[in-house]
């Protein structure tokens, strides 16, 4: 069964391949109008206009057949030759004006219209044609708006503009090469800091006492400015301190004077060994002056060839009897010194004694006078021998 379509105003019936019955100008077979968007043929797509064919179609200025520039006609728009500089303003950078022709790249002739003019991707003052006629615009807004790098206060533009906001922060605010005090925006916010350097600190042209900020620092102990004068010690305007008693003022000293109302510079202090004798002045505390303070001293004997030496010792009582002698100390050798007063090991023993330095009752075999592990040790390795007794051997 073949179906009916009514198209509307005219009525006019199809057989079901009308893409648009409410309207009569589509349907299959009308013509369809090129670029316009709308299927007129219900071919399922609106036909186009083909730059380039040679076919000048609608929605094209003109068609010459190809792509090339400064021929009146590109990309099948007409451009004309305003300015007679034998370039269209296809190619030329500005067809207003016939000095300038068609040298790549173009400049960005207008940096304030919101168009790339050169092509090159950057717009107005984006672009850096336009670097020197931007200028930074708002100089607190944090953007570089002239896009030379610097931005606000940084840049030159704003330096009429910014101040030095902040005078106590170590920071160049307005960005003029000086920082706080040093900016002439601070001079009345900085006062002259040091009244006696010899330097215009707040840089208002007047140094020291000459700058008001010093009024109070500069008046003298006489209410006159720029006098002077100050008071004394002794507290007297002016004064020499000859007025009030002069003497030690240092508790530590050994002869500090309490009463006395300024220091003389006449204290003495006790040093090394020295003591304060209680009446101003110092004692040495070292009689013998060998360095050894008297508290410190140790009587004794200090010659190292007596018998009583005494290595702690440092004050010589006299003290020293008996000299250090080494020889046999054993009663009982053969040898035996009494005056020995160091065994040395020559003591030499008869044949009842055995070898060694000792006796049967006190058996030093080595003559370390000691009977110790050697001596022990020296009798088990001669154990189970048999001793020669003759009184010649």
């Amino acid at each position: 069964m073949t179906n009916l379509s009514l198209d509307f105003p005219e009525f006019q019936l199809y057989d079901g391949t009308d893409c648009h019955d409410g309207n009569s100008g589509i349907h299959p077979g009308a013509v369809d109008i090129l670029n316009n968007g709308i299927d007129e043929n219900c071919d399922g797509q609106d036909a186009i206009s083909i730059c380039g064919n040679g076919i000048v179609e609608p929605g094209e200025e003109c068609d010459d057949g190809n792509f090339e520039g400064n021929d009146g006609c590109f990309n099948c728009q007409i451009f004309a030759d305003d300015d007679g500089d034998e370039y269209y303003a296809d190619v030329d950078c500005d067809d207003n004006n016939s000095s300038v022709g068609a040298d790549l790249p173009c400049p960005e002739l207008n940096c304030f219209d919101g168009v790339d003019n050169d092509a090159d991707g950057f717009i107005d003052c984006n672009d850096s044609d336009c670097s020197e006629a931007c200028t930074e615009l708002n100089c607190f807004d944090g953007v570089d708006n002239d896009y030379d790098g610097f931005i606000d206060c940084d840049d030159s533009d704003c330096y009429d503009v910014c101040t030095e906001l902040n005078c106590f922060d170590g920071v160049d605010n307005d960005a003029d090469g000086f920082a706080d005090c040093d900016d002439s925006d601070c001079y009345d916010a900085c006062p002259e800091l040091n009244c006696f350097d010899g330097v215009d600190n707040n840089y208002d042209g007047f140094i020291d006492c000459d700058d008001s900020d010093c009024s109070e620092a500069c008046t003298g102990c006489d209410g006159v400015l720029n006098s002077g004068l100050v008071n004394d010690e002794c507290g007297v305007c002016g004064g020499d301190n000859s007025s009030c008693a002069g003497g030690c003022t240092y508790p530590q000293a050994c002869n500090y004077d309490s009463v006395v109302d300024i220091d003389d510079g006449s204290c003495i202090f006790a040093e090394d060994c020295e003591i304060c004798d209680g009446i101003g002045g110092v004692n040495a505390n070292d009689l013998d002056q060998d360095g050894v303070c008297d508290e410190d001293e140790v009587p004794g004997c200090m010659d190292s060839g007596y018998l009583e030496f005494n290595p702690l010792a440092t004050d010589d009582d006299g003290s020293c009897l008996i000299v250090m002698l080494e020889g046999c100390t054993y009663a009982n050798a053969e040898n035996y010194n009494i005056s020995a007063t160091n065994e040395n090991g020559t003591c030499t023993f008869g044949s009842t004694t055995g070898s060694g330095c000792g006796s049967l009752d006190c058996p030093d075999l080595n003559c370390d006078g000691q009977v110790g592990v050697a001596d022990l040790i020296g009798l088990l390795a001669g154990f189970d021998t048999t001793c020669d007794m003759d009184s010649d051997q």
